[in-house]
């Protein structure tokens, strides 16, 4: 009698379908991703690089492979304020106020989404000889270059999503075009004495609407 109980709120993301399902990166997490990738990629190369020299071909090509291939585990999403934000190494830690937590969802979709822009980066973006050479002037001393989040705002235009901007008008046209060809389909392969039947309303599925993570998703609690 009299003891304080504390009560904790926990924040959970709320997954769409493109979260989930979807092989490539999410444009509203693409900014993070990118800034991920280059936090990996210098990281990566800091730990190649001999002092006095640079690295051969061979070397930086080998440390790029590895570095797009396994050094993106344990990454997801959490929500931050209401808003859905990647998480994981080299991406900013919000605070969590006292009283509330922060559920992250990771699984291997992510890891795979993020390898994939790492060799998108690197092989086709930049090419793995300006890659390297942005990383090795900003090494060696220099003021400009280095694989950094701005590289990410301007040549590689991977943070121009606007959170605040309106559901885009096409998307909603394209949904109406997918529902009336489906009917169409629909009414077309009936038989003849099937249209004379009242055919129940079939549900259309809103992918918009909160999913729960499949089994393969890993969560973790942040207080």
């Amino acid at each position: 009698s009299g003891r304080t109980v504390q009560q904790l709120k926990i924040e959970a993301p709320t997954m769409t379908e493109e979260d989930q399902y979807g092989h490539v990166m999410p444009e509203r997490y693409r900014c993070d991703a990118c800034r991920a990738v280059m936090f990996h990629l210098d990281e990566g190369l800091r730990a190649k690089q001999p002092a006095g020299r640079r690295l051969k071909e061979w070397e930086y090509t080998d440390a790029f492979d590895d570095i797009c291939k396994n050094s993106f585990s344990g990454y997801g999403i959490k929500s931050v304020k209401g808003e859905n934000e990647l998480a994981g190494p080299g991406l900013p830690k919000e605070d969590v106020s006292a009283g509330h937590g922060a559920i992250q969802f990771s699984s291997e979709t992510w890891s795979k989404r993020l390898g994939e822009m790492c060799r998108a980066f690197v092989y086709e973006e930049l090419g793995e000889e300006e890659t390297y050479s942005l990383f090795y002037k900003r090494h060696a001393g220099a003021a400009e270059g280095g694989l950094t989040e701005s590289l990410c705002k301007k040549e590689l235009r991977q943070c121009n999503y606007d959170r605040g901007a309106a559901p885009k008008e096409k998307s909603k046209k394209e949904r109406k075009e997918k529902k009336a060809e489906k009917e169409k389909k629909s009414k077309k392969e009936a038989a003849p004495k099937e249209r004379k039947e009242r055919k129940p309303k079939v549900a259309s599925v809103n992918p918009e609407l909160e999913a729960r993570p499949p089994s393969e998703e890993k969560v973790s609690v942040e207080q």
